[in-house]
């Protein structure tokens, strides 16, 4: 039986406890030891309670790091990257909270893992909606640049490492990049890691309410473009 880390941040997300639910409900399913290691961001809202008692009545292993104040979701899951305890686990599996695919694609991956390959997830284009797409594609530019290869979806969250490799690969990775995950992709190709993709497909039953930017729209998109373009100059100017 696999042993398995699952490195997620959250943020005021009670809302989506539901979407968390359900996935949790199909671990349970899979011959596969998980614990999850989460990462609170200085939630306001009272979903780190909620959390402990949903882990707790479904019998997972967890841990719940607090950070003492928010930095954001990118920082949070290089917190999490941190923990020495990673090492006692076979692989690291980083995944966003409010998972709202199916999960078919997924567990077929987790059923069938080996120690030399990564697996990511591959979103369809749009999926994230137009502003976001455009903001991905970007730095599918930037890494098409520096690496002379195309890479679709390149800040996909849901990336099953064996944790040797995730260590190799994290540990390079600037402590101060809010965009972990694109910088990951990076060092992938860079390095030649093997890796496989597969597809992650919309549940369009699993509505998810994201907080982390505020609900004014237009304030919304303001602080995503400012951080999208401070990120993407962090990784132009990155050299490993």
């Amino acid at each position: 039986m696999h042993k398995i880390i699952v490195l997620t941040p959250f943020y005021n997300e009670s809302h989506n406890l539901k979407n968390f639910e359900k996935l949790i409900k199909n671990f349970k399913e899979l011959d596969i030891d998980f614990k999850f290691f989460l990462c609170n961001d200085k939630s306001s809202d009272d979903s780190p309670r909620k959390l402990k008692l949903l882990l707790s009545q479904y019998k997972f292993n967890f841990e719940i790091l607090n950070n003492s104040k928010n930095l954001g979701h990118g920082k949070s899951l290089i917190q999490l990257s941190k923990s020495e305890e990673i090492n006692d686990f076979d692989f690291v599996l980083t995944l966003d909270f409010d998972f709202g695919y199916f999960y078919e694609n997924l567990n077929n991956v987790l059923n069938a893992l080996n120690m030399d390959t990564i697996f990511i997830g591959e979103r369809k284009s749009f999926d994230e909606g137009l502003f976001r797409q455009f903001i991905t594609s970007v730095s599918e530019l930037i890494i098409l640049l520096k690496t002379f290869k195309y890479f679709h979806d390149t800040n996909c969250p849901i990336r099953i490492y064996p944790t040797e490799v995730f260590l190799e690969i994290w540990k390079k990775i600037p402590r101060e990049t809010l965009i972990p995950n694109i910088f990951g992709t990076y060092l992938v190709i860079k390095r030649s890691y093997k890796f496989q993709r597969f597809a992650l497909i919309n549940d369009k039953t699993m509505s998810s309410d994201p907080v982390s930017w505020g609900s004014n729209i237009i304030l919304k998109k303001v602080k995503i473009l400012k951080f999208s373009t401070k990120s993407m100059f962090q990784l132009l100017k990155f050299k490993n």
